[in-house]
């Protein structure tokens, strides 16, 4: 049953679209990528699409509300440049670049 209140929340996801090969090179090192980013990322190979990401996601409530908007700015800024810094040896080590973009979402709670 569907609830009544929804809850907001915000994805900073990685991609690698038709790059499965990339998405297991990097996850052999996904321990060390979790710990330079200093919390467990969302890993997600996707084996039955195309695509594959790797991502975090920041449970702040609406980034509308104009109270919690510098707060969740902030935290969403700081998620890209920790994934940057937690992926970036291994990216320049596979010769790819990581696209990182920040997206918000709005999902119905299950009750």
């Amino acid at each position: 049953m569907w609830g009544g209140g929804q809850k907001k929340y915000h994805r900073i996801p990685t991609a690698l679209q038709k790059r499965k090969d990339l998405f297991d090179q990097l996850a052999v090192a996904k321990e060390a990528i979790d710990g330079s980013f200093a919390e467990p990322l969302e890993w997600q190979r996707l084996d039955g699409s195309r695509a594959c990401r790797v991502r975090v996601q920041i449970d702040m409530g609406d980034y509308q509300d104009e109270s919690k908007m510098t707060e969740i700015h902030d935290a969403m800024i700081s998620a890209v440049i920790r994934l940057q810094k937690a992926f970036g040896p291994y990216a320049n080590q596979l010769k790819i670049s990581v696209v990182i973009s920040a997206q918000n979402k709005r999902s119905k709670s299950v009750e």
